[in-house]
């Protein structure tokens, strides 16, 4: 039985290679303008590319039927591509499986007011967050929250990409928190402002989880960051495994409550000054990109949803006996380099937390091809420079 992923990023490569391992064909939606390195993956057997002017929705429903009545599992990596699906889902239901659950569940969990709903009605805990639509509402909510804060989109709405913003802010005072507000309010006023909880990125922690159509488990892995980038509210840039049944439990529970199915996550922040975990936002209906740490440690998510929604039977757990790290090497050395800016980190306590057994994001024994792509680029460039720099010694040494 095929799988569809509908992006081939650094997320999408993690589930191919989690489905490919286990000789499930696999295909994927490339929509990006430059072809990556993802692209060279052995796990992909074709690349799906939509015409000028086609939507997702269209080129999966075109695509789709030349399987027939096989009908694919379709695997959302981005949560635009989660959206686009939930709102076709009826169209897309003949030609796909589509471990999602209720499309009105999922379109609500995708913005930041309806997960605090949602939150709250089922007693997580969460940092203090308050919803804001204007510039007043943003007024009230400082007046009511303590600094610092982090001010994030409601949802990743296109007039929020078109902004330029970014993901977050971590923001010190109330001034800046208007500052930045103003620079993206007139394309998008909807934002979620909430407490910042101190820590390290070290002290963000997330639950990996694979819900069945029952509504059980099927599989969780748990693991913390050790750096982010950008610093302190950014992505995954290298993290770890680690045991917190705590945070297993909740994360159930919630995603049972709501609704939930298939791949997804939640991300929490431990408060250093009473070890509290807190919420700080679920990744519905399709994996994480730092998910591939739990298939080095025994544990693919995506392949218990396509055992799941093929009805095959669900492999036994077998985890890892080492601790297998995982590293985005390019986007961990900005951060070190950040951290060791701030005199935070040396460069060999850099060096030995992401000491081995570590896995590069990009590296893999068995599909060599994307890191391939990525070295070959690099000393391209280099011979670029060097090109420029002869050049322009020779022209500097014509009288």
């Amino acid at each position: 039985m095929p799988a569809v992923v509908t992006a081939l990023n650094l997320n999408g490569l993690g589930v191919a290679r989690a489905l490919g391992r286990r000789g499930v064909p696999v295909y994927a939606v490339h929509t990006g303008g430059e072809d990556g390195p993802e692209l060279r993956t052995r796990h992909v057997r074709e690349v799906w590319r939509p015409s000028p002017g086609q939507s997702l929705v269209e080129l999966l429903l075109e695509r789709g039927r030349a399987f027939g009545e096989l009908r694919p599992v379709l695997l959302p990596i981005t949560d635009e591509s989660v959206e686009a699906v939930a709102h076709a889902r009826d169209r897309l239901a003949s030609r796909y499986r589509i471990p999602m659950g209720d499309p009105r569940v999922v379109l609500r969990q995708l913005s930041k007011e309806g997960v605090a709903e949602a939150a709250a009605k089922h007693g997580m805990p969460v940092p203090a967050t308050r919803a804001c639509a204007t510039r007043e509402e943003l007024e009230v909510a400082l007046r009511a929250l303590r600094a610092p804060y982090i001010l994030k989109p409601q949802d990743k709405s296109e007039a929020y990409a078109r902004s330029g913003a970014k993901k977050a802010y971590r923001l010190e005072t109330a001034d800046e928190v208007h500052a930045t507000y103003a620079s993206f309010s007139a394309l998008e006023p909807r934002v979620v402002l909430q407490e910042f909880i101190p820590g390290t990125d070290a002290d963000v922690w997330f639950c990996l989880l694979a819900m069945g159509r029952s509504g059980k488990p099927l599989a969780s892995f748990v693991g913390h960051k050790i750096r982010q980038w950008p610093p302190h509210c950014g992505g995954t840039s290298s993290c770890e495994p680690a045991k917190a049944d705590e945070l297993v439990g909740l994360s159930v529970g919630y995603f049972g409550k709501v609704g939930l199915r298939g791949p997804g996550s939640i991300e929490f922040k431990r408060d250093p000054r009473d070890g509290r975990f807190y919420m700080i936002e679920p990744t519905v209906c399709r994996t994480d990109w730092q998910s591939a740490v739990a298939d080095d440690n025994g544990v693919p998510i995506p392949y218990f949803v396509w055992c799941d929604e093929t009805d095959t039977p669900l492999p036994a757990l077998r985890p890892s006996r080492l601790r297998w790290r995982w590293v985005h090497l390019n986007s961990d050395r900005r951060s070190a380099d950040y951290y060791r800016g701030r005199g935070e980190l040396g460069f060999w306590s850099w060096l030995w937390s992401i000491r081995p057994p570590v896995r590069p994001a990009y590296f893999a024994i068995d599909d060599p091809g994307p890191a391939l792509s990525i070295a070959v680029d690099g000393i391209r460039r280099v011979f670029r420079k060097l090109g420029r720099l002869v050049g322009l010694s020779s022209r500097a040494s014509v009288p």
